[in-house]
Parts: C-alpha cells; sequence; structure tokens
C-alpha cells in the first residue's frame, strides 16, 4: 500500500506541470454589432443592437453576457410589436479548429421584453427561459475578430420561442 501511495504522488508531480499549463489566466473581449431575431413568421422584423462582455477562462471554456436593443416595430394585422430589450448569460464551450478560430456552443438564460400596440394603448410582456446556440468566431490579429452565432430562445409562456442570429466585431483585452 505504501508503494502505491508513494506511485501516486510521483504520478501527480509528474502531472500537475502539464495540468497548469493548459490553464491560462482569463481573457477578457467585448463584441457588438448585429442580431436579428425571429420568430418564424413572416411579419416580425427582430433587427436590434447588440453588445456582449465575455471572459475566457480556459481555452475551452468561458462565461458571456450580453444585451440587445430593439431598433424597429413591426405591423402584424394592425398589431404593432417591438422587441425592446434582450439579456442573456451563457456558458460557453470553445473548440480550436485553427489557430485563430474557434467553434463556439452556448448554453444559459435569457430575458426578452416586447411591447405591443393597439388602438392607441400600448403593454409590455417579458418572457425568460434556457437559451442555447452555435457560432463560430475568427481573429484577424490577436486584439480583432468577427463572430457569427446563432441562438435558440425556449421562452416559457412564448409559444414556439424564437432565434437570434448575431454578426459582431469582437476586441480582445
Amino acid at each position: 500500500m505504501r508503494l502505491f501511495i508513494i506511485a501516486a504522488v510521483a504520478a501527480s508531480a509528474i502531472a500537475m506541470p502539464a495540468a497548469a499549463q493548459s490553464f491560462t489566466s482569463p481573457e477578457a473581449s467585448i463584441s457588438g454589432g448585429f442580431s436579428l431575431f425571429d420568430d418564424g413568421t413572416e411579419g416580425f422584423n427582430g433587427s436590434s443592437v447588440t453588445a456582449r462582455g465575455s471572459l475566457r477562462f480556459h481555452q475551452y471554456v468561458g462565461v458571456e453576457a450580453d444585451v440587445s436593443y430593439g431598433l424597429v416595430e413591426s405591423d402584424i394585422d394592425g398589431v404593432d410589436i417591438k422587441m425592446n430589450s434582450n439579456v442573456g448569460v451563457h456558458v460557453v464551450g470553445y473548440w480550436p479548429v485553427a489557430e485563430n478560430a474557434d467553434l463556439i456552443a452556448r448554453v444559459g438564460y435569457g430575458e426578452t421584453e416586447f411591447e405591443v400596440s393597439y388602438g392607441g394603448s400600448s403593454t409590455s410582456r417579458t418572457y425568460s427561459g434556457p437559451t442555447f446556440g452555435l457560432g463560430g468566431q475568427y481573429f484577424m490579429d490577436d486584439k480583432n475578430g468577427v463572430r457569427f452565432d446563432v441562438t435558440r430562445h425556449e421562452y416559457e409562456d412564448l409559444e414556439g420561442g424564437f432565434d437570434s442570429f448575431s454578426m459582431m466585431y469582437v476586441r480582445n483585452f
């Protein structure tokens, strides 16, 4: 038993430097761009401006928060509908496919506020629930990149949910 303990300690001592090398100091980035929110109907236009902050803790794992503000109102059968805002937080998985390129998978929680106007009166309603998505990013150099992603919003009380398609500029720090 004593020999087993000594062997385990020796193996740990050899393996620790290799494991430590795979961890990096957190990398922060901010992103800004355009998102289109689509509920599958032809009348809704969910065009928005989006900002995102990200922390990448490891080569493969990070977190991010994003916020979007709706830009236009949609008229569907005389009812005006506008996505006022969307906020979300996500855990992100990165899969490096090249030196400057990653595939991205994310899962998290989001909340979206819609404003509905009809006949001179208006009301707003907020929906929330799980979100998940896929995307990719490419960096031209150490600091500047582009990112594309698609996120599914499966909100409670919102039949069918909706998707968002984002195209963003990314700045690393």
